[in-house]
Protein backbone atom coordinates (compact mmCIF):
# COMPACT_ATOMS: atom_id res chain seq x y z
CA UNK A 1 0.00 0.00 0.00
CA UNK A 2 1.31 3.68 -0.80
CA UNK A 3 0.26 6.13 1.70
CA UNK A 4 0.84 10.21 0.32
CA UNK A 5 1.18 12.31 3.29
CA UNK A 6 -0.83 15.70 3.17
CA UNK A 7 -4.56 16.49 2.97
CA UNK A 8 -4.89 13.75 0.39
CA UNK A 9 -4.40 9.80 1.12
CA UNK A 10 -4.22 7.11 -1.96
CA UNK A 11 -4.81 3.72 -1.63
CA UNK A 12 -3.27 1.23 -3.77
CA UNK A 13 -4.03 -2.58 -3.31
CA UNK A 14 -0.83 -4.40 -2.19
CA UNK A 15 -1.64 -5.93 0.64
CA UNK A 16 -5.41 -6.52 2.24
CA UNK A 17 -3.86 -6.28 6.03
CA UNK A 18 -2.19 -3.46 5.79
CA UNK A 19 -4.67 -1.56 3.59
CA UNK A 20 -7.24 -1.96 6.63
CA UNK A 21 -4.58 -0.91 9.26
CA UNK A 22 -3.64 2.53 7.44
CA UNK A 23 -7.40 3.23 6.77
CA UNK A 24 -8.64 2.81 10.32
CA UNK A 25 -5.47 4.33 11.45
CA UNK A 26 -6.26 7.49 9.20
CA UNK A 27 -10.08 7.61 10.38
CA UNK A 28 -11.44 8.30 14.20
CA UNK A 29 -11.20 7.44 16.68
CA UNK A 30 -7.32 7.12 15.90
CA UNK A 31 -7.00 10.05 13.55
CA UNK A 32 -8.13 13.68 14.98
CA UNK A 33 -7.60 15.31 11.27
CA UNK A 34 -10.05 15.01 8.77
CA UNK A 35 -8.27 14.35 5.05
CA UNK A 36 -9.34 13.36 1.96
CA UNK A 37 -8.77 9.20 1.37
CA UNK A 38 -9.25 7.51 -1.39
CA UNK A 39 -9.63 3.92 -2.54
CA UNK A 40 -8.13 3.53 -6.24
CA UNK A 41 -8.57 0.41 -7.90
CA UNK A 42 -9.84 -1.67 -10.66
CA UNK A 43 -13.21 -3.19 -11.05
CA UNK A 44 -13.55 -5.91 -8.70
CA UNK A 45 -10.83 -5.47 -6.92
CA UNK A 46 -12.48 -5.38 -3.97
CA UNK A 47 -12.72 -1.46 -2.84
CA UNK A 48 -16.40 -1.80 -0.97
CA UNK A 49 -15.07 -4.68 0.63
CA UNK A 50 -12.68 -2.76 2.41
CA UNK A 51 -14.83 0.61 3.09
CA UNK A 52 -17.58 -1.52 4.48
CA UNK A 53 -14.97 -3.65 6.73
CA UNK A 54 -13.26 -0.49 7.79
CA UNK A 55 -16.45 1.71 8.30
CA UNK A 56 -17.66 -1.46 10.67
CA UNK A 57 -14.98 -1.31 12.61
CA UNK A 58 -15.73 2.37 13.72
CA UNK A 59 -19.51 2.56 13.55
CA UNK A 60 -19.40 2.34 17.20
CA UNK A 61 -17.44 5.12 17.38
CA UNK A 62 -18.67 7.75 15.06
CA UNK A 63 -21.31 8.28 12.26
CA UNK A 64 -20.41 6.66 8.71
CA UNK A 65 -22.90 8.12 6.06
CA UNK A 66 -22.57 5.29 2.75
CA UNK A 67 -23.36 7.23 -0.31
CA UNK A 68 -24.26 5.28 -3.34
CA UNK A 69 -25.02 6.90 -6.62
CA UNK A 70 -27.26 4.52 -8.24
CA UNK A 71 -24.64 5.04 -10.95
CA UNK A 72 -23.17 1.27 -13.03
CA UNK A 73 -21.23 0.72 -15.83
CA UNK A 74 -23.65 -0.33 -18.39
CA UNK A 75 -26.95 1.38 -17.07
CA UNK A 76 -25.40 4.18 -16.89
CA UNK A 77 -26.92 7.45 -18.27
CA UNK A 78 -24.16 10.22 -19.32
CA UNK A 79 -26.89 12.63 -18.26
CA UNK A 80 -27.99 11.55 -15.06
CA UNK A 81 -24.96 12.52 -13.40
CA UNK A 82 -25.45 16.49 -13.91
CA UNK A 83 -23.81 19.14 -11.93
CA UNK A 84 -24.97 18.60 -8.34
CA UNK A 85 -26.12 15.27 -8.54
CA UNK A 86 -23.45 13.69 -6.24
CA UNK A 87 -24.04 16.71 -3.81
CA UNK A 88 -27.75 16.04 -3.56
CA UNK A 89 -26.91 12.37 -2.73
CA UNK A 90 -24.88 12.79 -0.43
CA UNK A 91 -27.71 16.03 1.23
CA UNK A 92 -29.91 13.18 1.15
CA UNK A 93 -27.82 10.21 3.10
CA UNK A 94 -26.41 13.20 5.63
CA UNK A 95 -30.39 14.03 6.39
CA UNK A 96 -31.06 10.23 6.62
CA UNK A 97 -28.23 9.57 8.95
CA UNK A 98 -29.44 12.96 11.32
CA UNK A 99 -33.19 11.64 11.65
CA UNK A 100 -32.03 7.51 12.53
CA UNK A 101 -29.54 8.96 14.99
CA UNK A 102 -31.25 12.02 16.55
CA UNK A 103 -27.92 14.36 16.32
CA UNK A 104 -29.37 17.47 16.85
CA UNK A 105 -28.74 18.82 13.79
CA UNK A 106 -31.21 19.34 11.29
CA UNK A 107 -32.91 17.10 8.86
CA UNK A 108 -32.73 18.42 5.06
CA UNK A 109 -36.70 18.71 5.48
CA UNK A 110 -36.41 21.16 8.62
CA UNK A 111 -33.64 23.12 7.18
CA UNK A 112 -35.42 23.84 3.53
CA UNK A 113 -38.62 24.50 5.87
CA UNK A 114 -37.10 26.52 8.91
CA UNK A 115 -35.31 28.87 5.94
CA UNK A 116 -38.20 30.94 5.46
CA UNK A 117 -37.01 34.56 3.61
CA UNK A 118 -33.85 33.43 3.22
CA UNK A 119 -35.35 30.99 0.22
CA UNK A 120 -35.88 33.96 -1.60
CA UNK A 121 -32.35 34.72 -2.38
CA UNK A 122 -31.93 34.68 -6.30
CA UNK A 123 -35.63 35.02 -6.89
CA UNK A 124 -36.23 37.66 -9.51
CA UNK A 125 -37.64 40.75 -7.80
CA UNK A 126 -37.61 43.20 -11.30
CA UNK A 127 -39.15 39.80 -13.86
CA UNK A 128 -41.93 39.93 -10.65
CA UNK A 129 -42.22 43.69 -11.05
CA UNK A 130 -41.98 43.33 -14.86
CA UNK A 131 -45.04 40.70 -15.11
CA UNK A 132 -47.32 43.08 -12.95
CA UNK A 133 -48.93 44.03 -15.94
CA UNK A 134 -50.13 40.62 -16.85
CA UNK A 135 -52.23 39.32 -13.41
CA UNK A 136 -51.76 35.80 -14.31
CA UNK A 137 -48.31 36.19 -14.61
CA UNK A 138 -48.50 38.31 -11.41
CA UNK A 139 -50.52 35.18 -9.47
CA UNK A 140 -47.84 32.85 -11.13
CA UNK A 141 -45.14 34.93 -9.37
CA UNK A 142 -46.29 35.34 -6.00
CA UNK A 143 -47.32 31.55 -5.69
CA UNK A 144 -43.68 31.16 -6.72
CA UNK A 145 -42.25 33.41 -4.43
CA UNK A 146 -45.05 31.44 -0.95
CA UNK A 147 -43.67 28.03 -2.34
CA UNK A 148 -39.84 29.60 -1.62
CA UNK A 149 -40.81 30.50 1.75
CA UNK A 150 -42.73 27.54 2.84
CA UNK A 151 -40.43 24.88 1.54
CA UNK A 152 -43.43 23.34 -0.88
CA UNK A 153 -44.32 22.52 -4.68
CA UNK A 154 -41.05 22.80 -6.77
CA UNK A 155 -39.39 23.80 -3.56
CA UNK A 156 -39.91 21.37 -1.17
CA UNK A 157 -37.26 18.88 -0.03
CA UNK A 158 -38.27 16.22 -2.11
CA UNK A 159 -37.89 18.34 -5.05
CA UNK A 160 -34.67 20.19 -4.60
CA UNK A 161 -32.79 16.76 -3.90
CA UNK A 162 -33.88 15.76 -7.45
CA UNK A 163 -33.90 18.97 -9.32
CA UNK A 164 -30.88 20.29 -11.46
CA UNK A 165 -32.34 24.07 -11.03
CA UNK A 166 -29.22 25.93 -9.52
CA UNK A 167 -31.50 27.04 -6.31
CA UNK A 168 -31.85 23.46 -5.51
CA UNK A 169 -27.92 22.57 -5.91
CA UNK A 170 -27.25 25.76 -4.07
CA UNK A 171 -29.41 24.92 -1.10
CA UNK A 172 -28.27 20.99 -1.10
CA UNK A 173 -24.54 22.93 -0.97
CA UNK A 174 -25.69 25.28 2.31
CA UNK A 175 -26.60 22.24 4.14
CA UNK A 176 -23.70 20.00 3.11
CA UNK A 177 -21.64 23.08 4.13
CA UNK A 178 -23.62 23.33 7.59
CA UNK A 179 -23.51 19.34 8.09
CA UNK A 180 -19.46 18.92 7.72
CA UNK A 181 -18.87 21.56 10.39
CA UNK A 182 -21.26 20.31 13.20
CA UNK A 183 -20.52 16.98 13.87
CA UNK A 184 -17.78 14.66 12.78
CA UNK A 185 -18.73 11.83 10.42
CA UNK A 186 -17.29 9.37 7.93
CA UNK A 187 -18.43 10.19 4.32
CA UNK A 188 -18.07 7.35 1.63
CA UNK A 189 -19.14 7.78 -1.72
CA UNK A 190 -19.41 4.80 -3.92
CA UNK A 191 -18.74 5.43 -7.74
CA UNK A 192 -17.17 8.50 -7.09
CA UNK A 193 -15.28 8.25 -10.51
CA UNK A 194 -18.74 9.37 -11.87
CA UNK A 195 -18.87 12.22 -10.16
CA UNK A 196 -19.52 15.74 -11.40
CA UNK A 197 -17.10 18.96 -11.16
CA UNK A 198 -19.67 20.93 -8.96
CA UNK A 199 -20.07 17.95 -6.23
CA UNK A 200 -16.26 16.80 -6.08
CA UNK A 201 -15.17 20.66 -5.82
CA UNK A 202 -17.59 21.61 -2.74
CA UNK A 203 -16.66 18.73 -0.76
CA UNK A 204 -12.83 19.30 -1.29
CA UNK A 205 -13.82 22.80 -0.22
CA UNK A 206 -15.95 22.39 2.71
CA UNK A 207 -13.15 19.52 3.61
CA UNK A 208 -10.06 22.53 3.27
CA UNK A 209 -12.59 25.46 5.01
CA UNK A 210 -12.51 23.13 8.13
CA UNK A 211 -15.07 20.50 7.92
CA UNK A 212 -15.48 17.78 10.24
CA UNK A 213 -16.05 14.99 8.22
CA UNK A 214 -13.71 12.18 6.32
CA UNK A 215 -14.10 11.86 2.98
CA UNK A 216 -13.81 7.92 1.77
CA UNK A 217 -14.09 7.95 -2.00
CA UNK A 218 -14.26 4.46 -3.98
CA UNK A 219 -12.76 4.99 -7.36
CA UNK A 220 -12.41 2.85 -9.94
CA UNK A 221 -9.57 3.13 -12.28
CA UNK A 222 -8.04 0.28 -14.61
CA UNK A 223 -5.29 2.51 -14.74
CA UNK A 224 -4.69 3.84 -12.10
CA UNK A 225 -5.36 7.43 -12.70
CA UNK A 226 -7.82 9.84 -11.65
CA UNK A 227 -9.77 11.48 -14.17
CA UNK A 228 -8.57 14.72 -15.68
CA UNK A 229 -11.13 16.91 -13.79
CA UNK A 230 -10.98 14.59 -10.93
CA UNK A 231 -7.28 15.53 -10.67
CA UNK A 232 -6.95 18.95 -11.06
CA UNK A 233 -8.93 19.34 -8.32
CA UNK A 234 -7.35 17.08 -6.18
CA UNK A 235 -4.13 18.34 -7.10
CA UNK A 236 -5.19 21.95 -5.51
CA UNK A 237 -5.97 20.25 -1.78
CA UNK A 238 -3.07 17.52 -1.62
CA UNK A 239 -0.24 16.30 -2.81
CA UNK A 240 0.50 15.33 -6.85
CA UNK A 241 -0.19 12.44 -7.93
CA UNK A 242 3.32 10.54 -8.10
Amino acid sequence: MSIKEGLRQEVVFLDREGERKSLLAALPPVATAPQLLIVLGPTGVGKSSLTEFVTAQIASEVAVVLVDPYLRGEDLDPHRAYEGYFLQQCVAAISDLVRERRTGFDTFDLFVKTRGWKNLKGFDVRGTAQDAVSPHKLIGRALDATDRVGGRGNFSPEKLLKSDDRFAIESCAEYFRQAATAFPFVLVVQESQHCDTTSFRHILQCLKEGGMFYPLLEYTSDNQNFQRRHEKQIELFGKPMV
